[in-house]
């Protein structure tokens, strides 16, 4: 097993022991869980918890969840416990669109020239959740 696949089931366990309202789709989240870390590098991550995992995936889950077709969601947030459940120091950018080629590129060469550093990038490609 690789780490990845190791780390990405850890997180599905962490998630299955959180609270989470009633209407909360666990498999569509299993599957988000395994799109959205997949194309990771296990480096990328060797620093954060199955806890901070499984609550930045939570965070993405419910943006991408109820974005239209056609529709583009841009968000910029740090999250709080009061919000998302969990506080983080870091600051969440997240952009939910159809195929649109190079965007994340483009976004990443225009905050690197206004001096703002990118820890971690994830970049999940996801055409359809069964459950959604």
């Amino acid at each position: 097993m690789t780490i990845i696949k190791n780390l990405i089931e850890q997180v599905i366990d962490f998630s299955k022991n959180k609270n989470k309202h009633a209407s909360f789709d666990g498999k569509a989240f299993e599957q988000f869980v395994t799109i959205f870390y997949s194309q990771s590098k296990s480096r990328d991550f060797a620093h954060y918890s199955a806890e901070d995992l499984c609550n930045f995936a939570l965070l993405s889950f419910g943006f991408f969840s109820n974005k239209k077709p056609g529709e583009l969601k841009i968000r910029i947030c740090n999250p709080t416990t009061e919000l998302n459940g969990f506080d983080s120091f870091s600051t969440f950018v997240e952009i939910v669109n159809d195929d649109m080629p190079f965007l994340v590129d483009s976004t990443v060469s225009y905050l690197d020239k206004q001096g703002i550093k990118v820890k971690n990038i994830i970049h999940a490609v996801i055409f359809h959740l069964s459950h959604l």
